[in-house]
Protein backbone atom coordinates (compact mmCIF):
# COMPACT_ATOMS: atom_id res chain seq x y z
CA UNK A 1 0.00 0.00 0.00
CA UNK A 2 1.44 3.64 -0.72
CA UNK A 3 1.98 6.09 1.71
CA UNK A 4 -1.26 8.10 0.25
CA UNK A 5 -3.28 4.82 0.67
CA UNK A 6 -1.85 4.24 4.22
CA UNK A 7 -2.61 7.67 5.79
CA UNK A 8 -6.43 7.57 4.34
CA UNK A 9 -6.38 4.50 6.00
CA UNK A 10 -5.19 6.13 9.09
CA UNK A 11 -7.59 9.20 8.64
CA UNK A 12 -10.92 7.29 8.57
CA UNK A 13 -9.65 5.23 11.86
CA UNK A 14 -9.32 8.53 13.33
CA UNK A 15 -12.28 9.71 12.88
CA UNK A 16 -13.64 6.34 14.48
CA UNK A 17 -11.44 6.97 17.25
CA UNK A 18 -12.77 10.12 18.23
CA UNK A 19 -16.37 9.06 17.93
CA UNK A 20 -15.87 5.86 20.45
CA UNK A 21 -13.71 7.82 22.74
CA UNK A 22 -15.16 11.04 23.78
CA UNK A 23 -12.40 11.32 26.33
CA UNK A 24 -10.07 11.96 22.99
CA UNK A 25 -9.27 15.37 21.33
CA UNK A 26 -6.55 14.30 18.52
CA UNK A 27 -5.12 11.74 16.53
CA UNK A 28 -1.87 11.91 14.93
CA UNK A 29 0.65 9.90 12.36
CA UNK A 30 3.68 9.51 13.69
CA UNK A 31 6.93 7.25 12.35
CA UNK A 32 8.21 7.25 9.02
CA UNK A 33 4.61 7.07 6.90
CA UNK A 34 4.17 10.52 8.48
CA UNK A 35 8.10 11.83 7.73
CA UNK A 36 8.73 10.83 4.19
CA UNK A 37 6.82 9.32 1.00
CA UNK A 38 10.14 7.43 -0.24
CA UNK A 39 10.69 5.96 3.64
CA UNK A 40 7.76 4.17 2.93
CA UNK A 41 7.51 0.55 2.34
CA UNK A 42 5.63 -2.71 2.15
CA UNK A 43 6.82 -4.14 5.56
CA UNK A 44 5.90 -0.09 7.26
CA UNK A 45 3.23 -0.08 10.12
CA UNK A 46 1.55 2.69 11.21
CA UNK A 47 2.42 4.59 14.15
CA UNK A 48 -0.88 6.49 15.77
CA UNK A 49 -0.50 8.79 18.59
CA UNK A 50 -4.74 9.54 20.14
CA UNK A 51 -4.28 12.07 23.11
CA UNK A 52 -6.95 12.25 25.58
CA UNK A 53 -8.11 15.97 27.47
CA UNK A 54 -8.90 13.60 30.69
CA UNK A 55 -6.82 10.77 32.26
CA UNK A 56 -6.88 7.17 30.86
CA UNK A 57 -9.05 4.65 31.45
CA UNK A 58 -8.14 1.47 32.91
CA UNK A 59 -6.34 -1.18 30.56
CA UNK A 60 -9.46 -3.80 30.87
CA UNK A 61 -12.03 -0.58 30.23
CA UNK A 62 -10.36 0.27 27.42
CA UNK A 63 -10.05 -2.88 25.62
CA UNK A 64 -13.69 -3.67 26.04
CA UNK A 65 -14.58 -0.58 24.79
CA UNK A 66 -12.46 -0.46 22.10
CA UNK A 67 -13.94 -4.08 21.48
CA UNK A 68 -17.68 -3.04 21.61
CA UNK A 69 -16.69 0.44 18.80
CA UNK A 70 -14.27 -1.93 16.08
CA UNK A 71 -15.29 -5.54 16.61
CA UNK A 72 -11.72 -6.99 17.62
CA UNK A 73 -10.48 -8.57 20.79
CA UNK A 74 -7.16 -6.66 21.98
CA UNK A 75 -4.24 -6.59 24.01
CA UNK A 76 -3.70 -3.41 25.73
CA UNK A 77 -0.41 -3.10 27.29
CA UNK A 78 0.13 -0.17 30.28
CA UNK A 79 3.35 2.16 30.06
CA UNK A 80 4.68 4.38 32.46
CA UNK A 81 2.24 7.04 31.05
CA UNK A 82 0.36 5.64 27.94
CA UNK A 83 -1.58 2.69 27.17
CA UNK A 84 -0.20 0.80 23.77
CA UNK A 85 -1.78 -1.73 21.65
CA UNK A 86 -2.36 -2.67 17.70
CA UNK A 87 -5.48 -2.88 15.46
CA UNK A 88 -5.42 -4.27 11.83
CA UNK A 89 -7.35 -2.25 9.65
CA UNK A 90 -6.97 -3.09 5.13
CA UNK A 91 -4.04 -5.32 5.83
CA UNK A 92 -1.87 -2.36 7.71
CA UNK A 93 -0.16 -2.81 11.19
CA UNK A 94 -1.16 -0.18 13.32
CA UNK A 95 0.61 0.83 16.62
CA UNK A 96 -1.64 2.88 18.89
CA UNK A 97 -0.71 4.76 22.01
CA UNK A 98 -3.23 6.45 24.05
CA UNK A 99 -1.61 9.52 26.50
CA UNK A 100 -2.64 12.74 27.93
CA UNK A 101 -1.80 16.21 26.19
CA UNK A 102 -0.69 17.09 29.32
CA UNK A 103 2.07 14.28 28.64
CA UNK A 104 2.83 15.31 25.60
CA UNK A 105 2.61 19.13 26.43
CA UNK A 106 5.39 18.76 29.38
CA UNK A 107 7.66 16.89 26.94
CA UNK A 108 7.59 19.27 24.56
CA UNK A 109 8.49 22.02 26.91
CA UNK A 110 11.52 20.10 28.98
CA UNK A 111 14.95 21.35 28.35
CA UNK A 112 16.66 19.52 25.10
CA UNK A 113 19.13 16.86 25.65
CA UNK A 114 20.82 13.70 23.61
CA UNK A 115 18.86 10.99 25.06
CA UNK A 116 18.23 8.39 22.45
CA UNK A 117 14.38 8.14 23.39
CA UNK A 118 14.22 12.09 23.60
CA UNK A 119 15.75 12.10 20.42
CA UNK A 120 13.24 9.84 18.81
CA UNK A 121 9.73 11.26 20.61
CA UNK A 122 11.12 14.80 19.25
CA UNK A 123 11.39 14.01 15.88
CA UNK A 124 8.24 12.43 15.81
CA UNK A 125 6.06 15.26 17.34
CA UNK A 126 8.10 17.47 14.99
CA UNK A 127 7.14 15.52 11.94
CA UNK A 128 3.42 14.59 13.23
CA UNK A 129 0.40 14.78 10.76
CA UNK A 130 -2.77 15.60 12.50
CA UNK A 131 -5.63 13.09 11.31
CA UNK A 132 -8.52 14.22 13.37
CA UNK A 133 -8.89 16.95 16.45
CA UNK A 134 -12.26 17.91 18.00
CA UNK A 135 -12.48 21.87 18.23
CA UNK A 136 -10.35 23.63 20.78
CA UNK A 137 -7.39 20.68 20.54
CA UNK A 138 -4.53 22.07 21.88
CA UNK A 139 -1.91 19.43 19.85
CA UNK A 140 -1.31 22.33 16.76
CA UNK A 141 -0.48 24.71 19.36
CA UNK A 142 2.19 21.88 20.78
CA UNK A 143 3.27 20.77 17.39
CA UNK A 144 3.86 24.39 16.26
CA UNK A 145 5.52 25.32 19.06
CA UNK A 146 8.25 22.02 18.46
CA UNK A 147 8.62 23.35 15.14
CA UNK A 148 9.42 27.02 15.90
CA UNK A 149 11.89 25.85 18.28
CA UNK A 150 13.66 22.78 16.21
CA UNK A 151 16.30 24.91 14.59
CA UNK A 152 17.55 26.95 17.88
CA UNK A 153 17.63 23.67 19.74
CA UNK A 154 19.19 21.49 17.60
CA UNK A 155 22.18 24.19 16.58
CA UNK A 156 22.15 24.90 20.57
CA UNK A 157 22.55 20.82 21.26
CA UNK A 158 25.79 20.64 18.39
CA UNK A 159 28.12 22.31 20.62
CA UNK A 160 27.06 19.70 23.58
CA UNK A 161 27.29 16.66 21.37
CA UNK A 162 30.48 18.27 20.03
CA UNK A 163 31.81 18.28 23.63
CA UNK A 164 30.43 14.84 24.56
CA UNK A 165 32.13 13.59 21.07
CA UNK A 166 35.52 14.90 22.08
CA UNK A 167 35.84 12.99 24.93
CA UNK A 168 34.76 9.68 23.45
CA UNK A 169 37.25 10.00 21.06
CA UNK A 170 39.88 11.13 23.88
CA UNK A 171 38.77 8.16 25.78
CA UNK A 172 39.09 5.91 22.97
CA UNK A 173 42.46 6.13 22.62
CA UNK A 174 43.67 6.97 26.13
CA UNK A 175 42.30 2.87 26.84
CA UNK A 176 42.96 1.70 23.75
CA UNK A 177 46.11 3.00 22.30
CA UNK A 178 47.93 3.83 25.94
CA UNK A 179 46.22 1.58 28.47
CA UNK A 180 45.51 -1.32 25.95
CA UNK A 181 42.07 -1.99 27.18
CA UNK A 182 40.57 -2.61 23.79
CA UNK A 183 36.79 -3.51 25.41
CA UNK A 184 36.55 -0.23 26.37
CA UNK A 185 38.34 1.48 23.70
CA UNK A 186 36.14 -0.20 21.40
CA UNK A 187 33.03 0.70 23.48
CA UNK A 188 33.90 4.50 23.34
CA UNK A 189 34.82 4.42 19.76
CA UNK A 190 31.35 3.21 18.73
CA UNK A 191 30.10 6.23 20.65
CA UNK A 192 31.99 8.69 19.72
CA UNK A 193 30.46 7.39 16.27
CA UNK A 194 26.80 7.40 17.03
CA UNK A 195 27.56 11.40 18.82
CA UNK A 196 29.29 12.54 15.41
CA UNK A 197 26.21 11.60 13.24
CA UNK A 198 23.94 13.25 16.23
CA UNK A 199 26.25 16.29 15.01
CA UNK A 200 25.87 15.94 11.25
CA UNK A 201 22.08 16.66 11.87
CA UNK A 202 21.83 19.52 15.06
CA UNK A 203 24.60 21.40 13.07
CA UNK A 204 21.93 21.83 10.33
CA UNK A 205 19.57 22.64 12.44
CA UNK A 206 17.49 18.97 12.65
CA UNK A 207 16.89 16.37 15.29
CA UNK A 208 18.40 13.35 14.30
CA UNK A 209 15.82 11.07 12.85
CA UNK A 210 15.52 7.82 15.16
CA UNK A 211 18.41 5.18 14.81
CA UNK A 212 17.52 2.92 12.44
CA UNK A 213 17.07 5.45 9.90
CA UNK A 214 19.74 7.69 10.73
CA UNK A 215 22.26 6.48 8.06
CA UNK A 216 19.77 5.61 5.31
CA UNK A 217 19.52 7.58 2.32
CA UNK A 218 15.75 8.17 2.54
CA UNK A 219 17.01 10.41 5.70
CA UNK A 220 20.75 11.47 5.64
CA UNK A 221 20.17 12.08 1.79
CA UNK A 222 18.93 15.40 3.07
CA UNK A 223 21.87 16.31 4.71
CA UNK A 224 24.17 18.37 2.35
CA UNK A 225 27.27 16.47 3.71
CA UNK A 226 25.48 12.98 3.17
CA UNK A 227 27.69 11.80 0.34
CA UNK A 228 31.20 12.36 1.80
CA UNK A 229 29.57 11.00 5.13
CA UNK A 230 28.84 7.94 3.60
CA UNK A 231 31.55 7.23 1.27
CA UNK A 232 33.85 7.95 5.00
CA UNK A 233 31.14 5.71 7.01
CA UNK A 234 31.34 2.96 4.58
CA UNK A 235 34.89 2.63 4.70
CA UNK A 236 34.76 2.69 8.43
CA UNK A 237 32.42 -0.09 8.39
CA UNK A 238 34.27 -2.03 5.79
CA UNK A 239 37.38 -2.20 7.94
CA UNK A 240 35.82 -3.28 10.97
CA UNK A 241 38.71 -5.35 11.75
CA UNK A 242 41.33 -2.90 11.89
CA UNK A 243 43.38 -2.46 14.83
CA UNK A 244 42.45 0.72 16.54
CA UNK A 245 44.63 2.93 15.21
CA UNK A 246 44.03 2.69 11.82
CA UNK A 247 39.93 3.02 13.03
CA UNK A 248 40.39 6.01 14.88
CA UNK A 249 42.21 7.56 11.74
CA UNK A 250 39.16 6.40 8.84
CA UNK A 251 36.65 7.81 12.19
CA UNK A 252 38.68 10.97 11.66
CA UNK A 253 37.51 11.05 7.75
CA UNK A 254 33.85 11.04 8.75
CA UNK A 255 34.60 14.04 11.58
CA UNK A 256 36.30 15.81 8.57
CA UNK A 257 33.07 15.28 6.38
CA UNK A 258 30.77 16.08 8.80
CA UNK A 259 32.71 18.99 10.21
CA UNK A 260 33.98 20.38 6.35
CA UNK A 261 36.27 22.84 7.01
CA UNK A 262 35.89 23.43 10.59
CA UNK A 263 34.46 26.88 10.16
CA UNK A 264 31.23 26.28 11.02
CA UNK A 265 29.63 25.91 14.45
CA UNK A 266 30.31 24.33 16.08
CA UNK A 267 33.36 22.95 14.68
CA UNK A 268 34.56 26.68 14.53
CA UNK A 269 35.54 27.29 18.33
CA UNK A 270 38.11 24.30 17.52
CA UNK A 271 39.63 25.22 14.39
CA UNK A 272 43.16 24.83 15.60
CA UNK A 273 42.54 22.64 18.74
CA UNK A 274 41.19 19.58 18.16
CA UNK A 275 41.81 18.15 21.49
CA UNK A 276 40.46 15.01 21.74
CA UNK A 277 43.18 13.83 18.79
CA UNK A 278 46.31 14.62 21.65
CA UNK A 279 47.11 11.06 22.85
CA UNK A 280 47.34 10.01 18.81
CA UNK A 281 49.64 12.82 17.61
CA UNK A 282 52.65 12.09 18.91
CA UNK A 283 52.52 8.22 17.72
CA UNK A 284 51.78 9.76 14.28
CA UNK A 285 52.53 12.81 13.86
CA UNK A 286 50.70 16.24 12.97
CA UNK A 287 49.61 15.03 8.99
CA UNK A 288 47.11 12.99 9.36
CA UNK A 289 44.86 15.62 11.26
CA UNK A 290 45.70 18.27 8.65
Amino acid sequence: MNREAAVAVATELAQQILTAFPEASAVCLGGSVAYAVEATDAISDLDIFVYWQSSLCPPDEFAARWSAAFGTRITVRRREYFLEHRHLACGLDIDLKHMTVHRVWRFANQEPNLDELYLEKIHSLYHYLVLAEVPGSAIRTIIDRTRARMTTDAIGMAGYALETYGKQVYSAIKQGVLRQEPMAAADCFDTALHTLVHIAYLQNGQWPPPYKWRLTASRAGRLPEWNAIHDAVAELRHGHDEPLVERLITLRKVERAVAGGYQRHPWSAFTEDHWWWAGLRPLLGNGVFV
